[in-house]
């Protein structure tokens, strides 16, 4: 499993975000610390081999390999 850490604006921006929104996101990152590349949204961000991307409805999360 691997550790999950968010910047600060990731952190306020989560703090404004509807309950049903946290949650949706949550259980994303939870999934995605299990395991990030068996995740079947999870993109790799054009122009970088070290940062990639997985989509919870609106909100894009970005992480890196």
């Amino acid at each position: 499993m691997y550790t999950l850490r968010f910047s600060r604006q990731a952190q306020k921006f989560l703090e404004k975000q509807s309950q049903g929104t946290r949650q949706r996101i949550r259980t994303a990152l939870l999934e995605l610390a299990q395991d990030p590349l068996a995740h079947r949204q999870v993109k790799r961000l054009k122009g970088t081999d070290a940062l990639l991307r997985l989509r919870v409805g609106d909100v894009r999360v970005v992480f890196f390999d």
